[in-house]
């Protein structure tokens, strides 16, 4: 029963931010459903279930040039430039060599650990599963975790010989080693014998990193140094073509000229034209989409922005009217998908239930002391 009365709780919460979100533009209706994990009358409501709702909403006429919808699939990609210290492991090796959160990229390969080899796949291999193989190929006499407090990797011998230390063959022909700091790494004594060995200077390398957010709100303008951004100050990213690179976007063409007063307006192709350098062209919108929508997670900038997670697949990047992506409609907005008319009566239907099951509950309790004071 109070797992019940959580599972209402969390359903109050989710219509209040539908109601929130009802006027906000891109804004995405999340629904949610209860349900029982058992037979028994404890069971009844323990699951509580919630999705977003990823449909287009509908698009909405305004006067600013800036101002953008998409007409079909994908987001817009916005970013940041903070520069975290340490990265996720469980990340696959080749989007952290593209997240440049390594000093170079990781090849494929083997090296050995105390005579033991261990295979890399930068293809495939998350940076936890070549930890992993470590402690696998060794027998479980070395392993590996990734530490993120010091940004760096620690082996451990777990022989719990006194003076075992941790070596690697010569010859290794993938970089893995000296990627991660390792190689030039001494072995240290440990408690209960279990001497270990950390990189020597932190793994990750994050002075290029940036946070990427995903969003289906185009209200956008040009800051003051001239780029532009979204109602939270993020950098909406342009695409390079060529090489797949992300970039902030400003009013230059590609030679050069321009500045942040000159008048523009965008394609359906995401194109900037500047109509004051006599219509040259100039960036191009960059938009994303995921395999599995429902694995976004909100950010926390606000229930019209996304981050991307393992559910959720890799991004795939491209430009607007390309690779299933939608086109641009300018000075247009998506509304909501939330609606105030169907979250006030789904609120006013949990308004109903939660005291219903406060009375149950108390019920259920009531009935319970009658048989505990006949047992005794």
């Amino acid at each position: 029963m109070i797992n019940a009365l959580q599972s209402i709780i969390n359903m109050i919460g989710l219509e209040s931010g539908n109601l929130a979100g009802a006027n906000v533009n891109g804004f995405k209706k999340k629904t949610g459903s209860i349900g029982t994990n058992g037979d028994g009358p404890n069971s009844i409501g323990n699951d509580f279930y919630s999705r977003t709702e990823f449909k287009q909403g509908q698009t909405i006429g305004t006067s600013g040039k800036t101002d953008m919808a998409i007409q079909g699939e994908g987001f817009f990609v916005l970013f940041d430039e903070t520069s975290p210290s340490s990265f996720d492991p469980n990340s696959q090796i080749f989007q952290l060599n593209q997240d440049k959160r390594f000093d170079a990229n990781i090849t494929s390969g083997s090296f050995t650990v105390n005579g033991f080899n261990v295979n890399v796949n930068a293809n495939t291999d998350s940076f936890n599963d070549v930890l992993n193989r470590i402690g696998t190929a060794t027998g479980g006499q070395v392993t590996a975790a990734y530490d993120v407090a010091q940004n760096a990797v620690v082996l451990t011998n777990n022989t719990g010989v006194p003076g075992n230390t941790i070596t690697f063959g010569a010859s290794p022909t993938s970089n893995f080693l000296d990627v991660t700091k390792l190689d030039e790494s001494v072995t240290q004594n440990g408690a209960a014998d279990k001497n270990f060995l950390v990189s020597n200077n932190p793994v990750g390398v994050p002075g290029n990193y940036r946070q990427l957010y995903y969003t289906r709100k185009g209200s956008f303008n040009f800051d003051a140094d001239g780029f532009l951004v979204n109602e939270k100050g993020l950098y909406v990213a342009s695409i390079d073509p060529s090489t797949g690179k992300l970039a902030k976007t400003d009013k230059k063409t590609f030679d050069g000229r321009g500045s942040s007063a000159d008048d523009i307006h965008f394609t359906p192709e995401g194109v900037l034209f500047n109509d004051s350098q006599l219509g040259a062209q100039g960036k191009q919108l960059a938009l994303a989409n995921f395999p599995y929508k429902d694995g976004l997670i909100g950010a926390p900038q606000g229930g019209d922005i996304f981050i991307g997670s393992a559910s959720a697949g890799n991004a795939i990047f491209s430009a607007p009217g390309k690779n299933g992506m939608g086109t641009l409609k300018d000075q247009s907005l998506e509304a909501s998908t939330a609606s105030t008319t169907d979250a006030l009566v789904n609120l006013g239907l949990m308004q109903k239930f939660f005291p219903a099951t406060v009375n149950a509950m108390k019920v259920s309790l009531s009935i319970q002391d009658d048989l505990n004071n006949q047992i005794k």
